[in-house]
């Protein structure tokens, strides 16, 4: 999507206002992507944090507002604040996952129990783990028949391991 600003460069963020106006009977949208320059330039940032806080009426603001006022640090790139992804576990750019890093990483964490991919693997990869398996297989026998001293098979087992090295 181009900017709706400067209609050059490509949005990086998009907002998306849903109002209701007095005549309506449905609501009405009003979509607006922004540009990295221009979100530095216009302060977007700013004033959507205006804008949401002029919905609150109430004295006693939600809980959830409170955090994403409050927080301080903030998406260099995007404008996305670290409490607005501790509350809804969502990233708004790429570059979130680089300044919220320790953050995402615990979230992950959370939800998988692990940090790194464990799902299923490409063919190539499978073929290569298999490889490097059957190679370490081969040096835990080769060290075991050196250390029991059995010569002949350790050098069956020294050929067998290069010929899976040459192929």
């Amino acid at each position: 999507m181009i900017c709706s600003i400067c209609k050059k460069n490509v949005a990086v963020l998009h907002i998306k206002d849903i109002f209701m106006s007095d005549s309506d009977v449905e609501p009405e949208e009003n979509e607006v992507h922004v540009c990295k320059e221009c979100v530095s330039i216009n302060n977007i940032y700013e004033k959507y944090i205006k804008l949401d806080e002029s919905i609150i009426v109430d004295d006693n603001p939600p809980k959830v507002k409170k955090e994403r006022l409050s927080s301080n640090v903030i998406c260099q790139v995007c404008g996305y604040a670290l409490g607005e992804f501790r509350n809804t576990n969502r990233l708004s750019c790429p570059a979130c996952y680089k300044h919220f890093f320790n953050d995402t990483l615990k979230v992950i964490k959370k939800i998988h129990f692990k940090s790194w991919h464990v799902g299923r693997l490409p063919y190539e990869e499978r073929i290569l783990s298999e490889k490097a398996r059957n190679k370490k297989r081969l040096e835990d026998r080769l060290n075991k028949c050196v250390l029991e001293e059995n010569y002949e098979e350790a050098g069956a087992i020294r050929d067998a391991i290069k010929n899976l090295e040459k192929n």
